[in-house]
């Protein structure tokens, strides 16, 4: 009996035992990034997590707004808020407000933060350009 146990554990740990490195294996197909965000979009109002949705639109401008306004890949909300009312001329407090802790219930709350966040980034972006009277 004493050999059968023992042959089972050598027989277990031989099963067991890795053969070789780990190897990653390429992807059988690429998704584009929209069918991505569609997907994840549809996952987070199946679950009704309108507040982990929003989060997510948060994260995203932040880093986008990071990179436009070159402060980093992670900014800090008050830090890019602070820079983007600079840069748009918006009330500081109001876009603190909206890059710190969105306060999202509904569906329909979530579409008009998605809206704010959009407008942000465009008016973020958008260059003006010096009319004749600024020359």
């Amino acid at each position: 009996m004493g050999w059968l146990v023992l042959a089972a554990l050598i027989g277990i740990l031989a099963a067991g035992r890795r053969y070789g490195p780990v190897v990653a294996e390429p992807m059988p197909a690429n998704v584009p990034a929209g069918e991505l965000t569609e997907g994840r979009a549809r996952l987070y109002q199946r679950a009704h997590a309108h507040s982990r949705a929003a989060d997510a639109l948060r994260q995203g401008t932040l880093r986008r707004l990071g990179r436009t306004l070159r402060l980093g890949t992670h900014p800090e909300p008050h830090a890019a808020a602070r820079a983007a009312a600079h840069r748009t001329g918006r009330d500081p407090q109001e876009l603190t407000a909206l890059l710190e802790h969105p306060r999202v219930d509904s569906s329909t709350d979530l579409v008009t933060y998605a809206q704010a966040l959009q407008t942000l980034e465009q008016q973020t972006t958008t260059v003006n350009t010096p009319t004749e009277e600024n020359r």
